[in-house]
């Protein structure tokens, strides 16, 4: 199976997961949800557009990928606004992140093992871009631990 196939089968896999895991997502979620749906969609078509034969590769605005810094801190006021923090805010947190880093490193490798300088500048931008989306996921993993550690009553580090 080609590099490119597999990253394919692996992008619509990672969307069908995340759609089965919204399913049971608090509702707080959905809006970060939607919004990973939609970058997986691009990516989806940011890697159908690519061929290997081509000397250029395909144009991709990260803006439009990702959306906007604006609208990814709506996101996050949205939810720390509504959060009840519990186990399940977590746990489908945790599972997002683990789909975004592990697929990540596919792409880091990927690139650092093909031999063509084009591949690799495709690999290593897709590989930034899930780089990205982890640094957000994360966002709202950092409020889900603050206001789940403030009701438990200790910090989530060790004080000296």
């Amino acid at each position: 199976m080609a590099i490119i196939d597999f990253a394919m089968t692996l992008e619509i896999a990672i969307r069908q997961d995340m759609d089965r895991l919204q399913s049971t997502a608090p509702i707080e979620l959905v809006p970060l949800f939607n919004q990973l749906h939609a970058v997986q969609e691009r990516m989806v078509s940011f890697l159908q557009s690519f061929n290997s034969q081509s000397n250029c590769l395909p144009d991709i605005e990260v803006i439009s990928c990702l959306g906007t810094d604006a609208a990814w801190q709506q996101m996050y006021q949205a939810y720390a606004a509504r959060i009840d923090p519990n186990v399940a805010h977590m746990t489908i947190l945790w599972t997002l992140t683990g789909f975004i880093e592990n697929s990540a490193a596919f792409y880091r490798q990927a690139a650092n093992n093909t031999a063509y300088p084009l591949e690799r500048r495709f690999f290593r931008s897709v590989y930034e871009l899930k780089s990205i989306i982890k640094l957000r996921i994360r966002g709202f993993e950092s409020i889900a631990n603050n206001r789940l550690w403030s009701e438990l009553g200790f910090a989530p580090f060790t004080l000296s």
